[in-house]
């Protein structure tokens, strides 16, 4: 393992695992959109409580470290928001990681990176794939049938990358679909009932963009 770089070293230990945990998640992020490796900054979409859920934190915690790493100009993490039944609420957050620590130079999430739309909100929620729903789902199960015995806690950076990825880029792909398959899927958006249409335009446009091969479309 290459020797840390003396600015991570002066992290408080937790402040270190969050950075070090969004550094390696951007690293691979940026393999799937086939970046250069001396690509300077990342960024990529992800609740907040999902990323502490994932490197065993508690939110509280997370947001804490989040402004260490900022003040060492290391991660910058803003707010996304859409609009959902007529009000703007927050989906997410984009963060933008800096890969190199040793490069001066602040760290900012750039203005297009708020304004593009990364989940389909309306899906999520009909579909139960909220950040909220996942992780009160697994919190609730790990209080079922639990043991005196806490279980060891374990980093999981697969469960951000579900989120700052495309579905079809870490999970199956989408079903080999043509291009005029996916378009004439998209003309019958307007006749589908109105509950379900949310979760019909996610998954056209998702389907459109695994067949034109544009995995950071979405």
């Amino acid at each position: 393992m290459p020797p840390m770089h003396p600015l991570i070293e002066t992290l408080s230990d937790k402040a270190q695992t969050l950075y070090l945990g969004v550094r390696e998640v951007a690293q691979r992020v940026a393999g799937q959109r086939g970046y250069c490796k001396a690509v300077s900054q990342v960024n990529f979409f992800c609740p907040g409580e999902l990323v502490a859920d994932a490197l065993c934190m508690a939110r509280s915690t997370l947001y804490l470290k989040l402004e260490e790493l900022k003040a060492a100009e290391l991660v910058e993490a803003r707010a996304h928001y859409v609009t959902y039944k007529g009000r703007t609420r927050a989906d997410g957050m984009v963060w933008a990681i800096k890969m190199y620590p040793e490069r001066p130079g602040a760290i900012k999430v750039p203005y297009d990176a708020l304004k593009k739309l990364y989940r389909c909100l309306s899906a999520d929620v009909e579909n139960g794939r909220t950040a909220w729903k996942q992780t009160r789902c697994r919190a609730q199960g790990a209080n079922v049938g639990q043991s005196k015995e806490q279980p060891t806690k374990q980093v999981q950076l697969q469960k951000i990358l579900t989120w700052a990825l495309p579905p079809f880029s870490t999970q199956n792909p989408v079903k080999g679909l043509t291009v005029r398959c996916d378009l004439e899927g998209m003309l019958d958006l307007p006749y589908v009932d109105k509950q379900k249409r949310a979760t019909a335009v996610d998954g056209a446009a998702r389907a459109l963009c695994a067949s034109l091969g544009d995995a950071g479309g979405l």
